[in-house]
C-alpha cells in the first residue's frame, strides 16, 4: 500500500494538493489528508510535492 502527499490533482476538474492511497496498481481514496488506521499493513508514504496526477491519456491519433 502507498500513499502520495500533496499530490496535484486533476480528475479531470482541479482537485487541488490531495493524499492518494493506491493499492493493487489501483487507486482506493483521494481525500486532503489521509489519515492513520492502516495497523498491520506495510504503508509506504510518498512526497508528491511538484507532481502532478492526471487521468490517463490516451492517443488516438491514427491514419487510415
Amino acid at each position: 500500500m502507498k500513499i502520495i502527499r500533496q499530490i496535484e490533482v486533476f480528475a479531470p476538474d482541479y482537485l487541488g494538493k490531495m493524499d492518494v492511497l493506491i493499492a493493487g496498481g489501483k487507486i482506493l481514496a483521494v481525500e486532503e489528508q489521509l489519515e492513520g488506521g492502516y495497523e498491520g499493513v506495510e504503508v509506504e508514504e510518498l512526497s508528491g510535492e511538484g507532481k502532478v496526477l492526471t487521468p490517463g491519456f490516451i492517443d488516438c491519433h491514427f491514419h487510415i
